[in-house]
């Protein structure tokens, strides 16, 4: 599957209620989506869990607690 060049990082400002963050660019697997708060990667299956279709176009990043107010979440693509 090739990847769509057209893609931009996700910057957002946590409220400490809301707990969905979606993007709207393909990956080819997960490792790829990368997920900072404040700078601090997260952890997959820790920090967050993942939803998204079988073909990767987009995706949903679900925090297991919602990022307090204030802080900065940034979703990346990160390709080898």
């Amino acid at each position: 599957m090739s990847v769509s060049t057209i893609y931009s990082p996700v910057s957002a400002t946590g409220n400490g209620e809301i707990t969905n963050f979606s993007f709207n660019w393909q990956f080819q697997s997960v490792q790829e989506v990368k997920v900072y708060v404040d700078d601090v990667l997260q952890v997959l299956n820790q920090d967050y869990t993942l939803v998204y279709p079988d073909n990767r176009k987009y995706g949903t990043v679900v925090f297991t607690v919602a990022p307090s107010d204030g802080v900065s979440v940034v979703i990346k693509r990160e390709t080898a």
